[in-house]
C-alpha cells in the first residue's frame, strides 16, 4: 500500500477515536488526551535519548502527568483553580533526579526535559480549557479547534503535494511549500466562516481570528518539530500512526496552536 492510502486509514482511525472521546464527555476527553499526551511524551524523551539526555524516563512520564493533571483537573472543575499556582512545584522531581544521578549531565539532562514538559504537558492540558459549561454542547469549541487544524494540515499538505513549488521554511522544512500553505490557510478561513453560520458562539469576525491563530500558531509548530527532527536527523518521531509517523509527528500543530487559542479565547471574552 503506497504512503497516501495509509496516511489517509490512520488519519481517519484517528479522528473518529478523537471526536467520539470529545462527544463521550469532558472526562474521556481529557483521559483520551492523557494517552495521547503520554504516547508523544515518550517519543520526545527518546528524542531527548538521541541528543544526548539521560534523564530516566520514569521521570519525564510521570512529571508530564502530574503538570497535565494539574491544569486538567481545575479545568473540568474537580480541583479549585487555585491550585494552579502549583504548578512549578511539579518540576521539583526533574531537579532531584539531576542532582542524585551519577552519570551523564545534568546541565544537559535537566533542560531538555524541562522543555519536553513545556512543550507536550502543559499545551495538551490546556486543551480541556476549550471544553466549556457555556457552550452547548461543552465539547463544540474544542471540537472546531480540531475541525480547524485538519483542515490546515490536510489542505496545506494536498496542495502542497499537487502545487508546491517553493519552499516555505527550506532550512527547516524543504517538503513545506508556500503554495501548500497558501491553500491550507484559504480553506481554513472558509472553514471559519462556514463554522460561522453553524454556530453562534462567536461573531463570523471571531471565528475568521480564531481561525486565523490556529493557522499562523499550528503552522508554526509544525515547523518547531520539523527543526528537532532535523537537528536530529530523524524523519518521523515514531511510528504509531501509518504515513504519518509518531504521535509527536500528529499533535505537533496542536502542541503551540492550544495555548494561542485558549488565549485568544478568553481574550475576546
Amino acid at each position: 500500500m503506497s504512503d497516501l492510502p495509509k496516511r489517509t486509514i490512520a488519519g481517519a482511525v484517528y479522528v473518529i477515536v478523537l471526536v467520539a472521546g470529545l462527544m463521550a464527555g469532558r472526562i474521556y476527553a481529557a483521559f483520551l488526551f492523557l494517552v495521547l499526551m503520554l504516547l508523544a511524551l515518550n517519543e520526545f524523551s527518546g528524542m531527548a535519548r538521541k541528543a544526548g539526555s539521560t534523564a530516566p524516563k520514569w521521570v519525564i512520564l510521570s512529571s508530564g502527568t502530574i503538570i497535565y493533571l494539574n491544569i486538567s483537573l481545575p479545568a473540568l472543575d474537580i480541583l479549585p483553580a487555585y491550585t494552579v499556582v502549583y504548578l512549578p512545584l511539579w518540576l521539583l522531581p526533574v531537579f532531584a533526579a539531576g542532582l542524585f544521578k551519577r552519570s551523564g549531565s545534568a546541565i544537559q539532562d535537566i533542560p531538555l526535559t524541562i522543555t519536553g514538559l513545556a512543550y507536550i504537558p502543559l499545551p495538551m492540558g490546556m486543551l480541556n480549557l476549550l471544553q466549556s459549561g457555556s457552550f452547548r454542547p461543552e465539547y463544540l469549541l474544542l471540537l472546531a479547534f480540531f475541525i480547524l487544524i485538519w483542515v490546515n494540515d490536510t489542505f496545506a499538505y494536498l496542495t502542497g503535494r499537487y502545487f508546491g513549488i517553493r519552499p516555505l521554511f527550506k532550512r527547516v522544512s524543504p517538503a513545506k511549500t508556500l503554495e501548500g500553505t497558501a491553500g491550507g490557510v484559504i480553506l481554513t478561513l472558509l472553514t471559519s466562516l462556514a463554522l460561522s453560520w453553524l454556530f453562534e458562539i462567536l461573531t463570523p469576525y471571531q471565528w475568521l481570528g480564531f481561525g486565523l491563530v490556529i493557522i499562523i500558531f499550528g503552522t508554526f509548530g509544525d515547523l518547531v518539530e520539523s527543526l528537532f527532527k532535523r537537528k536530529l536527523n530523524m524523519k518521523d518521531s515514531g511510528i504509531i500512526m501509518p504515513g504519518h509517523g509518531g504521535m509527536l509527528d500528529r499533535l505537533d500543530s496542536i502542541l503551540l496552536a492550544a495555548p494561542a487559542a485558549v488565549g485568544y479565547i478568553y481574550l475576546i471574552s
